[in-house]
């Protein structure tokens, strides 16, 4: 779903289409979503070493959909936080900080500069967040 005057605002999350569909503008188009795990092993996309993820609220679907690449290939991350309210953008991000941090990354909130925990993810429900797989020494 996406408003038909601002179409980068499409989204797949059920909250934010449905915001969309009251606004009155909103056009829908079908779409095959294959993960970025399929179609790495597929070899439809080259190892990443970067992704840039503006989903519009399908943040944690993506990373979750990209587990063994980023298991076995660690890109850096760069993500751009949604979601339809308030609270749902804080479980959003905590979410996503969770899942990488399970994955051993550093995650950075672009906008203050500030590194993000599980304990501080909620400072970063709003704008950007950079995350690097912390490298062992």
């Amino acid at each position: 779903m996406f408003p038909v005057s601002d179409p980068g605002r499409g989204s797949a999350d059920e909250r934010i289409s449905q915001q969309i569909t009251d606004e009155g503008t909103a056009q829908m188009i079908e779409t095959e979503i294959q993960t970025v795990d399929a179609l790495v092993a597929n070899g439809d996309l080259p190892k990443p070493d970067f992704a840039k993820i503006d989903v519009e609220g399908f943040e944690r679907p993506v990373l979750e959909g990209m587990h063994d690449t980023i298991e076995k290939w660690h890109p850096s991350l760069f993500i751009e936080i949604h979601g339809a309210t308030q609270e749902l953008k804080r479980k959003n991000i905590r979410g996503i900080v969770a899942l990488l941090a399970g994955h051993k990354y550093d995650i950075h909130h672009v906008e203050s500069g500030r590194s993000v925990s599980v304990e501080t993810a909620d400072l970063a429900r709003e704008g950007h967040i950079y995350c690097c797989y912390k490298q062992l020494t």
